[in-house]
């Protein structure tokens, strides 16, 4: 997550409720612009909730209006990019991630979340009766209906991690 907390700059128990659910939903950090330009200062009580949480907080150089989202940006998806590339071994990588987590990450949600990021693709697991137990899309702003799907036989998609997949 990129964020300045333009919107709650000076409301510490907005910035800690903000930090409970990212981390509630399976997200491991932020990068923090923009402090002592539109947030005053980084509280005591966020650093503390963080720490607690395993939650990180990458606080970018105080007082710097030049730098911009899109430098972050670039170099991620740049190292994610060079990550995929060098290590190939998707399930191990992923048993490795998931036992970094605390223990409240540990569930079906994030495990979704982390293949349809890495697949760049939209994913489900429907019980037998083609009932939705849990689902994770990519991008994570899209809506997929997954009650759309061919309601004739299984619908199967081969999927491989160097493979960029579309709908």
């Amino acid at each position: 997550i990129i964020t300045s907390f333009a919107n709650i700059a000076n409301d510490v128990e907005a910035q800690c409720s903000n930090i409970k659910r990212f981390a509630q939903v399976g997200e491991v950090g932020l990068v923090l612009y923009y402090v002592g330009i539109l947030m005053p200062k980084v509280d005591e009580r966020l650093v503390q909730l963080a720490d607690e949480l395993g939650f990180v907080i990458i606080l970018m150089p105080e007082n710097d209006a030049s730098l911009a989202y899109a430098n972050v940006i670039s170099d991620v998806m740049q190292a994610i990019f060079l990550d995929q590339m060098n290590n190939p071994v998707f399930a191990v990588e992923m048993l490795s991630e998931i036992a970094k987590m605390p223990a409240y990450q540990h569930n079906l949600a994030t495990v979704l979340k982390m293949i349809a990021e890495r697949l760049h693709a939209s994913c489900a697991l429907l019980d037998g009766n083609r009932q939705l137990i849990q689902s994770a899309t990519w991008p994570r702003n899209r809506h997929v209906y997954w009650q759309k799907l061919p309601s004739s036989g299984v619908y199967r998609q081969a999927v491989r991690a160097d493979q960029p997949l579309g709908e």
